[in-house]
């Protein structure tokens, strides 16, 4: 009879402390609320510019053409198109600093988007094995990205007070988001040089809502956006 006694009291007790879980799950919590916003915000891709532009005679090798090159110094460069090349080159070298591109000088044969041959001086990047597998072709603007990690909540600044309507509880949540996960490679200073931070600046405001699971995203505009990668074009 004391045995029997003894597993219900251990029944009551298992059952008691599952409750309590899901009670903490319900509340509106920080930790709570960002796992929710994480399951929906971590899939979107966080999809750097690569640094340069992509070759149209070799494969898995971006250009950028060197206006202060001897060769190049009878064209006539718009400040911004210096300044845009001189960026491009900088934005390599971290790449070449992470050791994931090396960056061949030199005169080359290229071909524009029409099929037409051209020369130019300046850069070929050549595009290593580590990084192959984080390109990304978007070949309806003619570029390349690089898959870099994806997007989370950096920061909780705000949560409302919890609304009920017709039986159902829902919270407004505002957050920063930031890239998280990111690839080896993806350095703070590629991170900073890509735009990215920029692109995931600002403050965001999303409604979630209560289930029988514990909190959820019931915002329709952020589903809408995730299934969107972030790219940080040139």
């Amino acid at each position: 009879m004391l045995s029997v006694i003894r597993k219900i009291a251990v029944v009551i007790c298992a059952a008691g402390l599952l409750l309590g879980c899901q009670d903490q799950s319900r509340e509106p919590t920080e930790d709570n609320l960002r796992a929710a916003l994480d399951h929906v915000l971590n899939g979107q891709n966080v999809i750097l510019k690569s640094p340069g532009f992509p070759s149209k005679v070799a494969e898995m090798v971006l250009v950028i053409e060197d206006p202060k090159a001897p060769e190049n110094q009878g064209k006539k460069y718009h400040p911004a198109e210096i300044t845009g090349w001189e960026s491009m080159l900088g934005y390599a070298r971290l790449y070449e600093k992470a050791g994931v591109v090396s960056l061949e000088s030199g005169t080359f044969d290229e071909q524009n988007y029409s099929g037409a041959n051209f020369r130019f001086t300046g850069y070929r990047v050549h595009i290593g094995d580590d990084l192959k597998k984080d390109t990304v072709v978007i070949p309806t603007i003619g570029k390349v990205g690089l898959k870099a990690g994806w997007v989370a909540v950096d920061r909780i600044v705000k949560i409302s007070p919890v609304t009920e309507k017709n039986g159902l509880k829902t919270v407004e949540v505002t957050y920063t988001r930031k890239a998280d996960n990111l690839r080896t490679w993806c350095s703070e200073e590629i991170l900073e040089s890509s735009g990215m931070h920029e692109a995931l600046s600002g403050e965001q405001k999303t409604v979630l809502q209560l289930s029988e699971q514990g909190w959820v995203v019931s915002d329709p505009n952020l589903a809408t956006t995730t299934k969107k990668q972030i790219f940080r074009y040139l």
